[in-house]
């Protein structure tokens, strides 16, 4: 294809999503049981082929419930299909929703398949001058690859995929694209109930065909085809394989248009996504939605609501001080810890945030090995100043994953008195799908955040935390604590753990949820071991 040339894609939207309900693990909304997993898929695809293909025109196609011509003329058409269960239609509908969402153009029309409705646009697109790139979850539309015309479809399950031209559809079938509108004449199609002429299979078929090119140049031959047997079965099933072609080809004259400006890649409401893939519970993809149509997706995370709160940094013992008279009067906050490393028993303590109330955060520096313009207190002064607040259990500590916290501040020479609240652990029990701090700060808050890997980067590219500046750190970790402090005052939601004076293990019921707060005598992180529970 030339990059000269503007690019279409066109997105087979049944096809997609049948594919990709079948091929994905179940995926379902927490509080509504509703199967996602074909959206997801779908979803995915879109944003990797907008970030790697940059298109200048796109389009999605439907069937629609409405028998097609092809029922009309073979009453057993795809007969053989199982009815289409309640948690795929709904995944069809979402994936409308989805397409409005990010302006996508819709085609669908009663009598004919998505496939024509593609093979049309496509066609029309050619004759403008366009490249098509059609998206795709069978083979059956490699029959309309041409040049500028290029389709891409699944290799094994869903992600892994293959994108054909005339070269790549000879090199699979031994045969032209266009040739194999004549071979399922010939062979039939099972996935369509199309039957094939009987005693005719793949390697008969393909071998007529690269002798007398189509079906019309086989029946033009007739009475050269050898040997015999196979001339008697063809002259049998001409009929047969007539409407077999009727019904494997694809129609290029649906009365639908190209619309070239209506099909334009423009810009989308960014808003509605996010809130549609809060409901869906897709926060693993926030991170690939571009600015802009087109664009490559934002390299700092866009403004948020904890993006205008009291986030500071503890640099003299003067604000130290204070922020521990603050916390005396609090009795309750978050904190969140930032290791060198990820394995908590051999790694140091980087920093620590703690959050007293919703929307104000301090990041305490003690071991940033970079040059910044902050000062950074001598660890022992901070240990000293916070050792009450972190070890007496009259005051509540609210974490995420507090085991971890538990380790590295032990590692640090404190000896911390329990966390009152773990959210990972509330979040588990209460069943959520996704358990990472920024899903559930999507799915609960409805806040956008970003993780400290995309500062530190992850796998060999990683840098530890200590080797980046304090004012950058600081950011992630105040908004951390902050949010975690914020999903515990989110009642409805938590489900927190506190230890209890009377020695007894009870339950209480809270406002919006199914089973309340659960409390239990003395629970410990140290007792509790490797399992949590």
């Amino acid at each position: 294809m030339s990059k000269e040339k503007p690019l279409f894609i066109l997105f087979d939207g049944n096809a997609l999503v049948h594919r990709a309900f079948h091929a994905l693990p179940p995926l379902t909304i927490t509080r509504s049981g509703e199967m996602v997993n074909a959206v997801q898929g779908f979803a995915s695809t879109l944003l990797k082929l907008l970030r790697e293909n940059k298109p200048d025109y796109w389009a999605i196609a439907f069937d629609r419930h409405a028998p097609t011509f092809r029922h009309e003329m073979f009453e057993d058409y795809k007969a053989q299909r199982p009815k289409t269960p309640p948690e795929l239609i709904t995944q069809i509908e979402r994936v409308h929703q989805l397409a409005g969402a990010f302006n996508l153009p819709i085609f669908e029309m009663d009598g004919f398949e998505a496939d024509d409705i593609i093979g049309t646009l496509s066609r029309q697109a050619d004759s403008k001058g366009i490249d098509t790139l059609i998206v795709t979850g069978d083979n059956d539309m490699l029959q309309v690859v041409k040049p500028g015309i290029r389709v891409m479809s699944p290799r094994r399950g869903f992600a892994d995929t293959v994108v054909y031209d005339e070269s790549g559809v000879r090199e699979k079938y031994d045969l032209n694209p266009f040739q194999l509108i004549s071979y399922k004449a010939l062979v039939g199609d099972p996935s369509d109930n199309i039957p094939g002429v009987k005693g005719i299979g793949d390697k008969t078929a393909v071998k007529l065909l690269q002798q007398y090119i189509d079906l019309d140049g086989i029946y033009s031959h007739i009475d050269e085809v050898e040997p015999e047997r196979l001339r008697a079965l063809l002259k049998s099933n001409q009929e047969l394989a007539i409407q077999n072609r009727k019904l494997a080809a694809i129609v290029t004259d649906v009365p639908i248009t190209f619309d070239m400006p209506s099909c334009a890649v423009s810009s989308y409401d960014r808003n509605k996504v996010v809130e549609l893939f809060r409901e869906l519970g897709f926060s693993n993809m926030l991170s690939r939605l571009p600015g802009e149509i087109g664009a490559e997706p934002a390299e700092t995370p866009r403004p948020t609501e904890t993006s205008k709160n009291n986030y500071r940094i503890i640099s003299t013992e003067a604000a130290l001080d204070e922020l521990a008279l603050r916390l005396s009067y609090t009795g309750t906050f978050a904190l969140s810890v930032v290791p060198a490393g990820d394995d908590p028993m051999q790694t140091d303590l980087v920093g620590l945030s703690i959050s007293p109330a919703r929307g104000e955060a301090y990041y305490i520096p003690t071991g940033h090995m970079t040059l910044s313009q902050v000062e950074q207190l001598p660890a022992a002064r901070v240990i000293s100043s916070l050792k009450p607040f972190i070890e007496q259990e009259r005051y509540a500590r609210i974490a995420y994953d507090g085991k971890f916290d538990i380790v590295l501040l032990t590692q640090a020479g404190l000896k911390p008195g329990g966390i009152s609240c773990d959210i990972l652990i509330a979040a588990y029990l209460l069943g959520e799908k996704s358990l990472k701090l920024k899903a559930l700060a999507f799915n609960k808050l409805g806040i956008e955040i970003p993780e400290l890997s995309e500062l530190i980067g992850s796998g060999a590219k990683q840098v530890s935390p200590a080797r980046s500046s304090i004012e950058q750190v600081s950011q992630f970790a105040c908004r951390d604590a902050d949010i975690v402090l914020r999903l515990k005052e989110s009642r409805r939601d938590a489900a927190c753990f506190h230890p209890c004076r009377d020695g007894d293990a009870r339950r209480t019921a809270g406002p919006g949820t199914a089973n309340g707060d659960v409390h239990q005598p003395g629970l410990r992180y140290a007792q509790a071991g490797k399992g949590y529970l």
